[in-house]
């Protein structure tokens, strides 16, 4: 179901277009957080051994701190206007 409507929507080409190597571990956050209630990564390394997603494996905790890290403005900026196209 996130697939399709990650497709539908375009957030998954936006992610693609933005985050290249990485779009996959960023949409498997999103998957992970976007329908979470308190939006921590307590349960994520549970949660992504049970269900199936765009990376195919669990990402660990320091990979994780490691991704938002790399994440710079310019390019949540540049994601943002794709979206809001």
């Amino acid at each position: 179901m996130l697939d399709q409507i990650g497709r539908q929507t375009g957030l998954t080409d936006d992610l693609k277009r933005v985050f290249s190597d990485n779009y996959r571990q960023v949409l498997l956050l999103a998957y992970f957080l976007v329908p979470s209630d308190n939006g921590t990564l307590s349960r994520f390394d549970h949660w992504s051994k049970l269900h199936q997603h765009p990376y195919g494996q669990t990402i660990s905790s320091h990979r994780i701190s490691e991704l938002f890290q790399e994440i710079t403005e310019e390019q949540l900026i540049a994601f943002f206007k794709l979206q809001a196209k």
